[in-house]
């Protein structure tokens, strides 16, 4: 698309022109006609205006959330309107967990293992012209051990009086005891 004519180039010279554009990819070149109608191309190039930084949601956890199992489940959607791909870290309480490069518009999620207790996460991303954005998200674990009791069954009857009592017990982070 011809944007722009210059009817009076200098030879020689720089040569310049102005447009104001929106954001996204373009490609510009410029042809050059003699007097005798022969033209020159230069090669074509490629601009990007990217003027406004990617979009973090956060899906899990969320701000102000309590986590009952300490395998706690880290998810956020990351899109940018002109890049494709973004750099990201995820960080637990300043320290720097996971460091990746997210598709725009998919979701990264990781996991990791934390005891009971208040935490920060932090989602920050910047796209290739060094646009960022950081989301900073407390929450809480508070995951209490899972008990099931095997055997015996509810309600169940025997005219034995010895009976072996079975259960399980379940925490992510390990037990101090059972009683």
């Amino acid at each position: 698309e011809i944007n722009q004519t210059n009817n009076t180039p200098q030879n020689g010279a720089f040569n310049s022109f102005y447009l104001n554009l929106t954001e996204g990819i373009y490609t510009w070149t410029v042809n050059a006609t003699d007097d005798l109608d022969l033209v020159g191309t230069a090669t074509e190039r490629t601009l990007t205006i990217d003027t406004n930084p990617p979009n973090v949601s956060i899906e899990e956890p969320q701000q102000d959330q309590v986590i009952t199992w300490n395998n706690v489940t880290f998810s956020y959607n990351v899109t940018d309107t002109v890049d494709t791909e973004l750099d990201c870290n995820v960080s637990i309480d300043g320290v720097l967990e996971w460091n990746e490069t997210v598709t725009s518009g998919s979701s990264s999620t990781n996991w990791k293992l934390l005891y009971d207790g208040s935490y920060n996460w932090t989602v920050y991303c910047i796209d290739h012209v060094n646009n960022s954005v950081t989301i900073n998200v407390n929450f809480t674990v508070s995951a209490p051990p899972n008990v099931t009791l095997n055997f015996p069954i509810n309600n169940y009857r025997n005219t034995s009086r010895n009976i072996t009592f079975n259960y399980t017990p379940q925490d992510g982070i390990g037990f101090e005891n059972c009683s």
